[in-house]
């Protein structure tokens, strides 16, 4: 009864995780971390009875079936990533949960709407490479919580638009929601998130003009909007101070997409890549495995 933190990550763990009833012996436990034992299977038991757990890591392991319906509510951190999961995200009650990683499973879809509206806290959300097959204002209902910074649902099924929740997401500085099924026109008010830094939206249905006031968006270093159905001429856009901090623009296979490049000054523009059409000059699926490889690595971190 007196264990409180449980480190057995990175190891040739075989079977399942033990059931619910062992883990009520350990009430004190604050950390449970047993990510990278590739032979680690069976369900994740109910860990709602561990009134102190923060920090579960099970990623890369093969964890499967459904997610558990509860979880503690003084979890900070959750890392299920690289596993086998199934069926739909629950609704967790969980107000202090800072980081949630359910990327590269089998979930399907959503348990209720507004599965993330309870976590007020939630700094990152990577939940990409799923099989959710949802309406993208499901997921958090009618805001996106304050402290978010990093939001990566990229290869789902979801539909719908992005909306005006997202745009008043102000403190994102990454958003990735490329090869789903979005629609609609992309809103002007994303001029307004001036932290954002990396949006990538490609792979979608979207359509309208590219937002012409992206002026205010001075930090944006990634823009792809490739592979939509958006219209009009580039040289309309009010570029800005896009052109001075922009690294990667990748507005390829918009066929419907005009205008002369003139407008654009070389010197400013692209310090890098610069991709309008044809072939890619990057790969949105490499640069997000490896933006959230790293974002759930710091995350989980933390010794043993």
């Amino acid at each position: 009864r007196s264990l409180s933190e449980l480190w057995l990550g990175g190891n040739q763990l075989g079977g399942s995780l033990p059931p619910v009833f062992a883990w009520q012996g350990c009430p004190n436990i604050s950390v449970v971390e047993v990510h990278s034992n590739p032979d680690l299977g069976g369900p994740l038991p109910q860990l709602a009875c561990l009134k102190r757990l923060v920090v579960l890591d099970c990623r890369k392991c093969k964890l499967e079936g459904a997610l558990p319906i509860d979880m503690p509510a003084t979890l900070q951190r959750c890392l299920l990533a690289e596993n086998k999961f199934d069926g739909p995200v629950p609704r967790w009650d969980c107000p202090k949960l800072r980081y949630l990683n359910l990327s590269h499973n089998r979930l399907t879809g959503l348990r209720e709407r507004g599965v993330f509206a309870d976590l007020g806290d939630l700094e990152m959300l990577d939940c990409q490479d799923n099989l959710l097959r949802a309406e993208y204002a499901e997921l958090f209902g009618r805001v996106l919580p304050y402290n978010l910074t990093a939001l990566n649902l990229s290869r789902n099924r979801l539909a719908g638009s992005v909306g005006e929740a997202t745009c008043g997401a102000r403190n994102l500085t990454n958003l990735a929601l490329s090869d789903n099924c979005l629609t609609g026109p992309l809103s002007e008010a994303f001029g307004t998130m001036t932290n954002l830094r990396d949006l990538r939206l490609g792979n979608n249905k979207l359509t309208g003009p590219v937002p012409r006031d992206l002026t205010r968006m001075s930090s944006l270093r990634t823009l792809s909007l490739r592979g939509n159905d958006l219209v009009g001429p580039l040289d309309a856009i009010r570029w800005g101070e896009l052109k001075r901090c922009l690294v990667h623009l990748d507005l390829a296979g918009n066929p419907k997409l005009g205008g002369r490049l003139e407008a654009w000054n070389p010197k400013r523009a692209m310090q890098r890549r610069f991709s309008l059409a044809g072939e890619a000059t990057g790969d949105d699926h490499d640069d997000e495995a490896e933006d959230a490889k790293a974002a759930g690595d710091a995350a989980g971190d933390g010794g043993g």
